[in-house]
């Protein structure tokens, strides 16, 4: 009988991390995702303001 509570129990433990992980995935990939574009919206912007200066130093 013990056998099937500790089955049970690693089964409702695991279940647990699984959705512990899910959850930090959920959370982690939109945020990396708008931290992408903002580091791209970065690059861009230093560009075109060192491109716009050269042309205005002209």
């Amino acid at each position: 009988m013990s056998g099937d509570k500790s089955t049970l129990a690693s089964r409702k433990m695991l279940a647990i991390l699984l959705a512990w992980v899910l959850t930090v995935l959920d959370a982690a990939v939109p945020a990396y995702a708008v931290g992408g574009l903002g580091e791209l919206g970065d690059t861009v912007g230093k560009k075109t303001r060192h491109a716009t200066g050269a042309i205005r130093g002209r």
